[in-house]
Protein backbone atom coordinates (compact mmCIF):
# COMPACT_ATOMS: atom_id res chain seq x y z
CA UNK A 1 0.00 0.00 0.00
CA UNK A 2 2.76 2.83 0.75
CA UNK A 3 5.27 3.54 -1.54
CA UNK A 4 8.20 3.97 -0.42
CA UNK A 5 12.11 4.45 -1.62
CA UNK A 6 16.18 5.13 -0.89
CA UNK A 7 17.33 8.29 -1.58
CA UNK A 8 20.33 10.63 -2.27
CA UNK A 9 19.68 13.58 -0.21
CA UNK A 10 21.53 16.68 0.72
CA UNK A 11 23.52 16.35 4.38
CA UNK A 12 26.08 18.31 5.86
CA UNK A 13 29.60 18.28 4.68
CA UNK A 14 31.81 16.78 7.35
CA UNK A 15 35.03 18.62 5.34
CA UNK A 16 33.11 22.41 5.92
CA UNK A 17 31.22 20.66 9.24
CA UNK A 18 33.19 19.06 11.57
CA UNK A 19 30.75 18.55 14.54
CA UNK A 20 27.15 17.43 13.97
CA UNK A 21 26.31 18.49 17.08
CA UNK A 22 26.82 21.96 15.92
CA UNK A 23 23.95 22.43 12.94
CA UNK A 24 21.23 19.43 14.11
CA UNK A 25 18.42 21.14 16.12
CA UNK A 26 15.13 19.76 17.08
CA UNK A 27 11.51 20.15 14.90
CA UNK A 28 11.08 24.09 14.24
CA UNK A 29 7.88 23.04 16.71
CA UNK A 30 9.28 21.97 19.91
CA UNK A 31 12.60 24.23 20.02
CA UNK A 32 11.68 26.14 22.95
CA UNK A 33 11.63 29.79 22.82
CA UNK A 34 14.00 30.61 25.40
CA UNK A 35 16.66 28.56 23.27
CA UNK A 36 16.40 29.45 20.23
CA UNK A 37 18.70 32.47 19.96
CA UNK A 38 21.36 29.92 21.32
CA UNK A 39 20.60 27.54 18.15
CA UNK A 40 20.81 30.70 16.02
CA UNK A 41 24.22 32.04 17.34
CA UNK A 42 25.28 28.27 15.55
CA UNK A 43 26.75 29.03 12.53
CA UNK A 44 24.98 26.72 9.65
CA UNK A 45 22.69 25.34 12.26
CA UNK A 46 19.49 23.70 11.15
CA UNK A 47 17.12 26.36 12.75
CA UNK A 48 18.11 29.18 10.29
CA UNK A 49 16.45 27.02 7.19
CA UNK A 50 13.71 25.78 9.72
CA UNK A 51 12.96 29.10 11.65
CA UNK A 52 14.63 31.81 10.05
CA UNK A 53 14.47 35.25 11.23
CA UNK A 54 13.31 38.26 8.78
CA UNK A 55 15.89 40.64 7.49
CA UNK A 56 15.95 43.98 6.59
CA UNK A 57 15.22 43.25 3.36
CA UNK A 58 13.91 39.76 3.15
CA UNK A 59 10.94 37.65 4.64
CA UNK A 60 11.77 34.82 6.71
CA UNK A 61 10.64 32.96 3.99
CA UNK A 62 12.65 34.27 1.09
CA UNK A 63 15.47 34.17 3.86
CA UNK A 64 15.90 30.42 4.48
CA UNK A 65 15.53 30.28 0.70
CA UNK A 66 18.39 32.27 0.53
CA UNK A 67 20.30 30.72 2.69
CA UNK A 68 20.15 27.42 1.31
CA UNK A 69 21.18 28.52 -2.44
CA UNK A 70 23.84 29.78 -0.59
CA UNK A 71 24.51 26.80 1.54
CA UNK A 72 24.31 24.62 -1.68
CA UNK A 73 26.53 26.99 -3.83
CA UNK A 74 29.41 26.70 -0.85
CA UNK A 75 29.18 23.41 -0.63
CA UNK A 76 27.66 22.96 3.25
CA UNK A 77 25.43 20.93 2.32
CA UNK A 78 26.45 18.21 -0.25
CA UNK A 79 24.34 15.74 -1.83
CA UNK A 80 25.54 11.88 -0.80
CA UNK A 81 26.57 9.99 -3.81
CA UNK A 82 25.28 6.45 -2.92
CA UNK A 83 21.51 6.13 -3.27
CA UNK A 84 20.41 4.48 -0.13
CA UNK A 85 18.25 4.03 3.27
CA UNK A 86 19.59 5.20 6.37
CA UNK A 87 19.49 3.12 9.43
CA UNK A 88 18.99 5.17 12.54
CA UNK A 89 19.66 4.53 15.95
CA UNK A 90 18.65 7.16 18.56
CA UNK A 91 19.66 6.75 22.42
CA UNK A 92 17.89 8.54 24.94
CA UNK A 93 16.20 8.85 28.85
CA UNK A 94 12.80 9.16 29.44
CA UNK A 95 11.72 9.96 33.30
CA UNK A 96 15.00 7.98 34.20
CA UNK A 97 14.56 5.16 31.73
CA UNK A 98 18.03 4.19 29.01
CA UNK A 99 15.97 3.67 25.43
CA UNK A 100 17.00 3.04 21.90
CA UNK A 101 14.33 4.05 19.55
CA UNK A 102 15.59 2.70 15.95
CA UNK A 103 14.12 3.00 12.30
CA UNK A 104 15.19 4.60 9.28
CA UNK A 105 14.94 7.21 6.69
CA UNK A 106 13.42 7.27 3.06
CA UNK A 107 11.25 9.19 0.86
CA UNK A 108 7.63 8.53 1.14
CA UNK A 109 5.00 8.69 -1.71
CA UNK A 110 2.46 11.38 -0.75
CA UNK A 111 -1.10 9.97 -0.72
CA UNK A 112 -4.54 11.58 0.07
CA UNK A 113 -6.17 10.06 3.30
CA UNK A 114 -8.69 8.67 1.83
CA UNK A 115 -6.68 6.10 -0.09
CA UNK A 116 -5.82 4.83 3.39
CA UNK A 117 -2.28 4.08 2.58
CA UNK A 118 -0.87 6.91 5.05
CA UNK A 119 -3.06 7.99 7.83
CA UNK A 120 -3.16 10.85 10.27
CA UNK A 121 -4.06 10.61 14.08
CA UNK A 122 -4.43 14.23 15.38
CA UNK A 123 -6.23 17.17 14.29
CA UNK A 124 -4.50 19.92 12.66
CA UNK A 125 -4.30 23.66 12.62
CA UNK A 126 -4.64 26.13 9.61
CA UNK A 127 -2.47 28.38 11.04
CA UNK A 128 0.86 26.31 11.15
CA UNK A 129 0.30 25.21 8.16
CA UNK A 130 -0.12 28.23 6.24
CA UNK A 131 3.50 29.10 7.08
CA UNK A 132 4.86 25.85 6.67
CA UNK A 133 3.26 25.96 3.06
CA UNK A 134 4.93 29.54 2.33
CA UNK A 135 8.25 28.12 3.73
CA UNK A 136 8.26 25.04 1.48
CA UNK A 137 7.11 27.39 -1.49
CA UNK A 138 9.84 29.35 -1.31
CA UNK A 139 12.42 26.86 -0.26
CA UNK A 140 11.96 23.74 -2.61
CA UNK A 141 12.64 21.12 -0.20
CA UNK A 142 12.11 18.79 2.65
CA UNK A 143 14.06 20.57 5.22
CA UNK A 144 13.40 18.07 7.81
CA UNK A 145 11.69 14.45 8.65
CA UNK A 146 8.12 13.47 9.19
CA UNK A 147 7.50 10.69 11.28
CA UNK A 148 5.71 7.65 10.41
CA UNK A 149 4.93 4.33 12.48
CA UNK A 150 4.15 1.08 10.61
CA UNK A 151 3.48 -2.84 11.63
CA UNK A 152 5.66 -5.16 11.15
CA UNK A 153 5.06 -8.16 13.56
CA UNK A 154 8.26 -10.29 12.34
CA UNK A 155 10.54 -7.22 12.35
CA UNK A 156 11.27 -8.30 9.08
CA UNK A 157 12.36 -4.59 7.51
CA UNK A 158 14.59 -3.61 10.07
CA UNK A 159 16.38 -6.92 10.22
CA UNK A 160 17.24 -6.45 6.70
CA UNK A 161 18.38 -3.20 7.70
CA UNK A 162 20.14 -3.67 10.57
CA UNK A 163 21.89 -7.16 8.70
CA UNK A 164 22.51 -5.16 5.62
CA UNK A 165 23.92 -2.10 7.11
CA UNK A 166 27.36 -0.68 6.34
CA UNK A 167 30.07 -1.00 8.50
CA UNK A 168 31.25 2.72 8.77
CA UNK A 169 28.90 5.03 10.08
CA UNK A 170 27.40 7.73 8.11
CA UNK A 171 27.20 9.68 11.52
CA UNK A 172 27.63 9.26 14.69
CA UNK A 173 26.86 12.12 17.54
CA UNK A 174 26.01 13.50 20.83
CA UNK A 175 23.84 16.85 20.92
CA UNK A 176 25.27 19.21 22.30
CA UNK A 177 24.59 19.58 26.37
CA UNK A 178 22.01 22.57 26.88
CA UNK A 179 24.27 25.51 28.50
CA UNK A 180 21.30 26.89 31.09
CA UNK A 181 20.42 24.36 33.94
CA UNK A 182 17.09 26.29 34.05
CA UNK A 183 16.26 24.76 30.84
CA UNK A 184 17.05 21.09 31.98
CA UNK A 185 14.19 19.01 32.09
CA UNK A 186 14.14 16.08 34.78
CA UNK A 187 12.24 13.78 32.96
CA UNK A 188 13.46 14.41 29.58
CA UNK A 189 16.91 15.72 29.45
CA UNK A 190 16.87 16.75 25.93
CA UNK A 191 14.85 16.79 23.31
CA UNK A 192 16.62 14.98 20.96
CA UNK A 193 17.66 12.33 23.46
CA UNK A 194 21.38 11.31 24.27
CA UNK A 195 23.70 9.66 21.04
CA UNK A 196 22.61 8.77 17.62
CA UNK A 197 24.08 6.98 15.04
CA UNK A 198 23.38 6.42 11.08
CA UNK A 199 24.73 4.12 8.95
CA UNK A 200 23.77 3.35 5.09
CA UNK A 201 21.88 0.50 3.53
CA UNK A 202 23.07 1.19 -0.15
CA UNK A 203 22.21 -2.70 -1.19
CA UNK A 204 20.28 -3.01 -4.73
CA UNK A 205 18.35 -6.14 -3.51
CA UNK A 206 17.88 -5.19 -0.10
CA UNK A 207 16.53 -1.58 -1.19
CA UNK A 208 14.48 -3.91 -3.18
CA UNK A 209 13.10 -6.35 -0.72
CA UNK A 210 12.38 -3.44 1.79
CA UNK A 211 10.07 -1.32 -0.92
CA UNK A 212 8.47 -4.50 -1.89
CA UNK A 213 7.53 -5.44 1.86
CA UNK A 214 6.31 -1.75 2.46
CA UNK A 215 3.83 -2.20 -0.19
CA UNK A 216 1.70 -3.97 2.01
CA UNK A 217 1.89 -1.87 4.67
CA UNK A 218 0.09 0.95 6.09
CA UNK A 219 1.79 4.15 7.48
CA UNK A 220 0.63 6.00 10.23
CA UNK A 221 1.49 10.01 11.31
CA UNK A 222 3.30 10.16 14.52
CA UNK A 223 4.60 13.83 13.73
CA UNK A 224 4.61 15.98 11.17
CA UNK A 225 0.68 16.01 10.78
CA UNK A 226 0.83 19.73 9.28
CA UNK A 227 3.68 19.42 7.44
CA UNK A 228 2.26 16.15 5.41
CA UNK A 229 -0.39 18.14 4.80
CA UNK A 230 1.25 20.93 3.38
CA UNK A 231 3.29 18.80 1.52
CA UNK A 232 0.32 17.05 0.04
CA UNK A 233 -1.23 20.49 -0.96
CA UNK A 234 2.20 21.85 -2.55
CA UNK A 235 2.16 18.50 -4.72
CA UNK A 236 -1.26 19.09 -5.66
CA UNK A 237 -0.79 22.50 -6.88
CA UNK A 238 2.21 22.31 -8.50
CA UNK A 239 1.84 18.40 -9.87
CA UNK A 240 5.84 17.48 -10.37
CA UNK A 241 6.46 14.07 -9.75
CA UNK A 242 10.02 15.37 -7.26
CA UNK A 243 7.15 17.45 -5.48
CA UNK A 244 5.21 14.19 -4.69
CA UNK A 245 7.77 12.72 -2.51
CA UNK A 246 8.60 13.74 1.39
CA UNK A 247 11.56 13.20 3.84
CA UNK A 248 10.69 10.65 6.18
CA UNK A 249 11.71 9.23 9.13
CA UNK A 250 10.08 5.54 9.41
CA UNK A 251 9.80 3.15 13.21
CA UNK A 252 7.88 0.16 14.04
CA UNK A 253 5.14 0.31 16.40
CA UNK A 254 6.68 -3.22 17.65
CA UNK A 255 9.79 -1.04 18.35
CA UNK A 256 9.71 -1.47 22.22
CA UNK A 257 11.47 1.88 22.73
CA UNK A 258 8.42 3.47 20.62
CA UNK A 259 7.59 5.69 23.24
CA UNK A 260 4.27 7.94 23.61
CA UNK A 261 4.58 10.36 26.64
CA UNK A 262 1.20 12.39 26.99
CA UNK A 263 1.45 16.46 26.67
CA UNK A 264 -0.36 17.73 30.00
CA UNK A 265 -2.60 20.52 29.51
CA UNK A 266 -2.02 24.01 31.21
CA UNK A 267 -4.52 27.09 31.03
CA UNK A 268 -3.61 30.23 31.80
CA UNK A 269 -6.67 32.87 33.55
CA UNK A 270 -8.14 29.56 35.21
CA UNK A 271 -10.41 31.58 37.73
CA UNK A 272 -11.82 30.60 41.18
CA UNK A 273 -15.63 30.65 39.50
CA UNK A 274 -14.16 27.96 36.66
CA UNK A 275 -12.45 26.03 39.89
CA UNK A 276 -15.39 26.19 41.96
CA UNK A 277 -17.55 25.11 38.58
CA UNK A 278 -14.98 22.28 37.97
CA UNK A 279 -15.06 20.67 41.94
CA UNK A 280 -19.21 21.18 41.57
CA UNK A 281 -19.23 19.18 38.35
CA UNK A 282 -16.76 16.52 38.81
CA UNK A 283 -18.59 14.24 41.23
CA UNK A 284 -21.17 13.75 38.52
CA UNK A 285 -19.02 11.66 36.46
CA UNK A 286 -15.56 10.51 39.04
CA UNK A 287 -14.46 9.44 42.17
CA UNK A 288 -12.62 12.51 43.48
CA UNK A 289 -9.94 13.10 46.05
CA UNK A 290 -7.03 15.44 46.46
CA UNK A 291 -4.02 14.76 45.04
CA UNK A 292 -0.94 14.87 47.26
CA UNK A 293 2.42 16.55 45.70
CA UNK A 294 4.52 16.05 48.19
CA UNK A 295 6.40 13.07 46.34
CA UNK A 296 6.08 13.30 42.53
CA UNK A 297 7.03 10.18 41.35
CA UNK A 298 4.26 8.58 44.00
CA UNK A 299 1.66 11.48 42.61
CA UNK A 300 2.36 10.11 38.80
CA UNK A 301 2.05 6.40 39.95
CA UNK A 302 -0.86 6.92 41.23
CA UNK A 303 -2.54 8.67 38.22
CA UNK A 304 -0.72 5.92 36.01
CA UNK A 305 -2.57 2.87 38.39
CA UNK A 306 -5.90 4.59 37.96
CA UNK A 307 -5.86 4.83 34.56
CA UNK A 308 -5.18 1.56 33.68
CA UNK A 309 -8.74 0.39 33.77
CA UNK A 310 -10.56 3.87 34.07
CA UNK A 311 -10.09 7.34 32.88
CA UNK A 312 -7.59 9.29 35.83
CA UNK A 313 -6.24 12.65 35.82
CA UNK A 314 -4.71 14.52 38.03
CA UNK A 315 -5.43 18.22 38.81
CA UNK A 316 -3.00 21.18 40.15
CA UNK A 317 -4.59 24.78 40.50
CA UNK A 318 -2.28 27.39 41.97
CA UNK A 319 -5.59 30.17 42.91
CA UNK A 320 -2.63 32.88 43.90
CA UNK A 321 -2.20 31.70 47.61
CA UNK A 322 -2.16 27.92 47.56
CA UNK A 323 -1.84 25.40 45.33
CA UNK A 324 -4.97 22.79 45.47
CA UNK A 325 -5.21 19.42 44.05
CA UNK A 326 -7.63 16.74 42.56
CA UNK A 327 -7.51 13.26 41.48
CA UNK A 328 -10.42 12.40 38.65
CA UNK A 329 -11.17 8.58 38.51
CA UNK A 330 -14.41 7.91 36.36
CA UNK A 331 -16.95 6.16 37.87
CA UNK A 332 -20.11 5.22 34.95
CA UNK A 333 -18.09 5.03 31.47
CA UNK A 334 -21.37 4.97 29.90
CA UNK A 335 -22.94 8.15 31.61
CA UNK A 336 -19.40 9.53 31.46
CA UNK A 337 -19.63 8.90 27.16
CA UNK A 338 -22.94 9.53 27.16
CA UNK A 339 -22.40 13.58 28.27
CA UNK A 340 -19.35 13.51 25.27
CA UNK A 341 -19.61 15.66 22.19
CA UNK A 342 -20.40 12.80 19.85
CA UNK A 343 -19.57 14.61 16.63
CA UNK A 344 -16.65 15.16 14.37
CA UNK A 345 -16.23 16.99 11.34
CA UNK A 346 -16.82 14.69 8.13
CA UNK A 347 -14.40 15.90 5.70
CA UNK A 348 -11.16 16.15 8.16
CA UNK A 349 -9.79 13.93 5.45
CA UNK A 350 -10.24 15.70 2.54
CA UNK A 351 -10.70 19.61 1.68
CA UNK A 352 -13.77 21.71 1.98
CA UNK A 353 -15.16 24.29 0.07
CA UNK A 354 -14.24 26.70 2.98
CA UNK A 355 -10.40 25.87 3.31
CA UNK A 356 -7.91 24.65 1.05
CA UNK A 357 -6.06 23.21 4.16
CA UNK A 358 -9.62 20.69 4.67
CA UNK A 359 -10.51 22.13 8.27
CA UNK A 360 -14.29 21.04 7.66
CA UNK A 361 -17.26 21.76 9.85
CA UNK A 362 -18.52 18.70 12.54
CA UNK A 363 -21.15 16.75 11.00
CA UNK A 364 -20.74 13.04 11.58
CA UNK A 365 -20.77 10.96 15.16
CA UNK A 366 -17.48 10.02 16.95
CA UNK A 367 -16.35 6.52 17.42
CA UNK A 368 -16.82 4.55 21.01
CA UNK A 369 -12.80 3.97 20.16
CA UNK A 370 -12.52 7.68 20.08
CA UNK A 371 -14.62 8.29 23.06
CA UNK A 372 -12.38 6.42 25.35
CA UNK A 373 -9.67 8.05 24.79
CA UNK A 374 -8.49 9.87 27.90
CA UNK A 375 -8.08 12.85 25.99
CA UNK A 376 -11.21 13.10 23.99
CA UNK A 377 -12.95 12.70 27.85
CA UNK A 378 -10.61 15.52 28.78
CA UNK A 379 -11.28 17.76 25.88
CA UNK A 380 -14.71 17.09 25.34
CA UNK A 381 -16.60 15.89 28.55
CA UNK A 382 -14.46 18.66 31.31
CA UNK A 383 -13.76 21.39 29.02
CA UNK A 384 -16.28 21.44 26.71
CA UNK A 385 -19.25 20.37 28.77
CA UNK A 386 -18.40 20.51 32.40
CA UNK A 387 -16.21 24.17 32.27
CA UNK A 388 -17.76 25.31 28.79
CA UNK A 389 -14.53 26.04 27.33
CA UNK A 390 -14.52 26.24 23.38
CA UNK A 391 -11.50 24.52 22.43
CA UNK A 392 -10.67 26.81 19.41
CA UNK A 393 -11.01 30.51 21.26
CA UNK A 394 -8.52 28.35 24.00
CA UNK A 395 -6.64 27.83 20.59
CA UNK A 396 -6.90 31.52 18.88
CA UNK A 397 -6.24 33.22 22.00
CA UNK A 398 -3.07 30.86 23.53
CA UNK A 399 -4.80 30.32 26.74
CA UNK A 400 -4.20 26.46 26.60
CA UNK A 401 -0.65 24.93 26.55
CA UNK A 402 0.81 21.98 26.65
CA UNK A 403 4.11 20.43 28.34
CA UNK A 404 5.67 16.93 28.05
CA UNK A 405 7.96 17.44 30.71
CA UNK A 406 5.63 16.57 33.86
CA UNK A 407 8.16 17.95 36.66
CA UNK A 408 7.86 21.44 34.62
CA UNK A 409 4.23 21.00 34.20
CA UNK A 410 4.02 21.15 37.91
CA UNK A 411 6.56 23.83 38.69
CA UNK A 412 5.07 26.10 35.98
CA UNK A 413 1.87 26.37 38.12
CA UNK A 414 3.88 26.78 41.36
CA UNK A 415 5.43 29.88 40.03
CA UNK A 416 2.14 30.90 38.61
CA UNK A 417 3.06 31.20 34.68
CA UNK A 418 -0.08 29.01 34.97
CA UNK A 419 -2.81 28.27 36.70
CA UNK A 420 -3.72 25.30 36.58
CA UNK A 421 -2.76 22.40 34.96
CA UNK A 422 -4.28 19.02 33.71
CA UNK A 423 -2.32 15.87 34.36
CA UNK A 424 -3.23 12.75 32.12
CA UNK A 425 -2.02 9.52 31.29
CA UNK A 426 0.02 8.37 28.00
CA UNK A 427 -2.10 7.48 24.84
CA UNK A 428 -1.66 4.22 23.81
CA UNK A 429 -0.10 3.20 20.37
CA UNK A 430 -2.15 0.78 19.40
CA UNK A 431 -5.33 3.38 20.42
CA UNK A 432 -3.42 5.71 18.02
CA UNK A 433 -3.71 2.86 15.26
CA UNK A 434 -7.34 2.09 16.10
CA UNK A 435 -8.64 5.50 15.65
CA UNK A 436 -6.70 6.77 12.39
CA UNK A 437 -8.08 3.14 11.22
CA UNK A 438 -11.92 4.47 11.34
CA UNK A 439 -10.54 7.67 9.90
CA UNK A 440 -10.86 9.87 13.05
CA UNK A 441 -8.60 12.26 14.19
CA UNK A 442 -7.71 12.67 17.96
CA UNK A 443 -7.46 16.34 19.41
CA UNK A 444 -4.29 18.23 18.87
CA UNK A 445 -1.04 16.85 20.79
CA UNK A 446 -3.01 13.50 22.02
CA UNK A 447 0.33 12.39 21.56
CA UNK A 448 4.39 13.14 22.04
CA UNK A 449 6.73 10.91 20.51
CA UNK A 450 9.93 11.22 22.70
CA UNK A 451 12.17 11.81 21.02
CA UNK A 452 11.76 14.11 18.79
CA UNK A 453 13.42 13.01 15.71
CA UNK A 454 16.29 15.45 14.67
CA UNK A 455 16.02 18.13 11.48
CA UNK A 456 19.53 18.82 9.92
CA UNK A 457 20.83 15.27 9.24
CA UNK A 458 18.84 15.61 5.37
CA UNK A 459 17.33 17.47 3.14
CA UNK A 460 15.11 16.30 0.32
CA UNK A 461 15.87 19.35 -2.42
CA UNK A 462 13.44 19.34 -5.43
CA UNK A 463 14.50 18.66 -8.71
CA UNK A 464 14.14 21.49 -10.84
Amino acid sequence: MADIKPFNGYFYNPKKIKNLAQVIAPPYDVIPQEEREEYYLRKYNIINLILPKETATKDKYTHSASLLKEWLKNDILKKDAKTSFYLYHQNFIANGESLSRKGFFALVRLEDFKEGKILPHENTLSSPKKDRFKLLNAARANLSPIFLIYSDDNNRIMNLLEENRENKTFADFTPLARKNAEYIQKGFPHPLGKKHTIWRVSNPQIKEKVQEIMKSKTLYIADGHHRYETALKFWKENKKDSYRWILAYISPIEDESLKIFPAHRLLKTFSEEEWKKLQDKAGDFFWVRELPLNDLSKTFETIQKEGEKRHAFGVAYNNGKEIKTLLLVSKNEKKLLGKMDGRRRSKALSPTRHSRFGDGAATERHSPAWKHLDVSVLHSLVFSYMLGLDEKNLQDTSRLNYEVDRYKTLDMVKNGTFQIAFLLNSTKVEEVRVVANRKERMPGKATYFYPKVSSGFFINVFEK
